[in-house]
């Protein structure tokens, strides 16, 4: 019984490490980092100062269609998280160059971003509030 007790603790100590070495939170709000991925949820001003940092930028509206022609990022191409094709149209950009995504509040990107996640994209990038905080900050759009 005692053995059974030992080797019982041992594995959930394992289990536990194991959990640990495939998560873990970064010290910024609203970072989440795995081994592979990261995917970080930025603020208006943040987002444009990476894109403009950025050498070529994957900026990409997951609104539908009809949104994204009323109104975008300036350089954004669109590809709807609602659209059938969503995972295709994404798995034709670059999963080593970090990926901007938005849409119009943060839910369907942050949506997206865990489907760019399970595709591979090793750094997303989620602008948070969507374009509505992004205008309500005055930055440009087309």
């Amino acid at each position: 019984m005692k053995s059974f007790a030992i080797l019982f603790c041992a594995l959930l100590v394992f289990q536990s490490c194991k959990d640990k070495k495939e998560t873990t939170f970064g010290l910024e709000s609203g970072t989440f980092i795995t081994e592979q991925t990261t995917i970080q949820v930025v603020s208006p001003n943040s987002f444009q100062e990476q894109l403009l940092e950025a050498k070529k930028p994957q900026l990409v509206d997951v609104r539908t269609p009809e949104e994204f022609e009323d109104v975008h990022l300036v350089g954004a191409v669109n590809i709807s998280v609602t659209n059938d094709t969503f995972l295709v149209n994404a798995a034709t950009l670059d999963k080593e160059t970090p990926v901007y995504l938005y849409c119009r509040s943060g839910g369907r990107s942050a949506r997206a971003a865990q489907q760019f996640k399970e595709l591979g994209f090793t750094k997303i990038y989620d602008l948070e509030g969507g374009i509505t905080a992004w205008q309500a900050a005055g930055l440009p759009t087309e």
